[in-house]
């Protein structure tokens, strides 16, 4: 300014030009208030000043950035990234709408990921980078995906459970029933049961297990059934199946689950011996061999419908057994 008060040319651009260094030396520690990171770029990719955020963020190595190009500073991944993000901020229209993530190389440790915005500041290409540090969200992804991994091998160590329990009810020579607690309902039989039960098996699962049975042993087994809820066992009682059936002796016995409790039911000929089933012979060790191999088998009629498959078929397609499968297309 001059004697009379007037800015002289030179003087107004040297104070333009002082308030366009102190900007750019200022941008970086402005723009952080609200971002973890900035970068203060020139118009040839040159770090030139950056500012943390937080001290706690620790991007170690991040003083030496500056006077190194960009790309020196970001994974070889991420360099297209950054030219791109150079790119769009000297042409973009709307700048500080494309955010891109970048990953910075720590020396001794992970790589540190940060979301940018790049934007053209001032004169000669200036460009601020303000960086987002995504290290957080990417430990909470992290322990997203192995709560899922945890879930995926708790899933698979509960259906090996179930198959050796699927196993082990369908090829047990003893006749078993389950039954809902509450309501005694039959909820599931095995072969040997439904073997056992003849004609009633048709209509024994999904009605009451007094129905299979003889009318005047009912209140019998309706006493044992009310203890075995009470006290979890109850002393074995005599019964006999319904429609002049064989006599029998059952056996009951809680068995707790995490929505209810079912009832384990053990049908077993008078003196506890089970009944034998016929396991020799060739027809019956190649029947052994397709229900135990890894392949799911299936015989259908020439209408595609069910006549039998085995235990690995079952599990495919997630069915209780395959002979409830018998009849379904």
């Amino acid at each position: 300014m001059d004697d009379t008060g007037v800015f002289t040319v030179n003087q107004f651009d040297a104070q333009e030009q002082l308030l366009a260094d102190i900007d750019a030396r200022s941008a970086a520690s402005l723009i952080t208030a609200a971002a973890d990171v900035a970068l203060v770029i020139d118009g040839q990719g040159v770090i030139r000043d950056v500012s943390i955020g937080r001290d706690e963020l620790g991007f170690d190595g991040s003083a030496d950035w500056v006077g190194r190009h960009w790309l020196e500073t970001v994974t070889v991944e991420s360099r297209p990234k950054v030219l791109a993000m150079l790119r769009d901020a000297a042409t973009a229209t709307q700048p500080g709408r494309q955010w891109r993530q970048v990953n910075h190389p720590m020396a001794g440790g992970a790589d540190v990921p940060v979301l940018y915005s790049a934007i053209q500041v001032g004169r000669e290409g200036r460009v601020v980078a303000i960086g987002r540090d995504l290290r957080t969200v990417a430990a909470l992804q992290q322990r997203l995906v192995d709560a899922q991994q945890a879930m995926e091998r708790d899933y698979l160590r509960q259906r090996q459970t179930e198959a050796r329990y699927r196993l082990l009810f369908e090829s047990v020579s003893e006749a078993v029933l389950m039954a809902d607690a509450a309501t005694q309902a039959v909820v599931e039989a095995n072969p040997a049961a439904l073997r056992l039960l003849g004609d009633a098996a048709k209509r024994v699962v999904g009605r009451g297990f007094l129905d299979a049975l003889d009318t005047a042993c009912r209140p019998a087994v309706a006493t044992l059934l009310a203890s075995v809820r009470t006290a979890g066992r109850a002393e074995d009682t005599p019964v006999r199946l319904a429609a002049g059936g064989p006599e029998l002796t059952l056996s009951a016995s809680l068995v707790r689950q995490e929505n209810g409790a079912l009832l384990l039911l053990r049908l077993l000929p008078q003196g506890g011996v089970g009944p034998q089933v016929e396991r020799s012979g060739p027809a019956a060790a190649l029947l052994q061999a397709v229900e135990r191999m890894p392949d799911a088998f299936v015989v259908t009629d020439l209408q595609g419908k069910l006549l039998t498959a085995n235990s690995a078929f079952a599990e495919l397609v997630q069915l209780p057994s395959g002979e409830a499968l018998a009849g379904q297309s």
